[in-house]
């Protein structure tokens, strides 16, 4: 929680919403399990923020498509 983030000097978030609001947040990994990936993936690069996400990439072809086609259009970086 906050007492772990004020020690390493870094910022502790509750939820994603909060993560993605953050200025300061440039790229985002994601490491969630992989029913999540495509939602999570596209919030972040909606957000504005660079993403790299975990293998697999999504658990469809319809969903790594939506994928890349929210990067292209956020102008950020999608890696897996």
């Amino acid at each position: 929680g906050e007492t772990l983030a004020a020690e390493f000097d870094c910022a502790a978030y509750q939820d994603i919403q909060a993560l993605l609001a953050d200025p300061a947040v440039e790229a985002v990994y994601i490491a969630s399990p992989h029913g999540l990936h495509a939602e999570q993936t596209i919030a972040a690069l909606s957000a504005g923020k660079h993403v790299l996400v975990e293998k697999p990439m999504a658990l469809s072809l319809q969903e790594c498509r939506a994928m890349t086609e929210a990067a292209v259009a956020a102008d950020r970086v999608l890696m897996v």
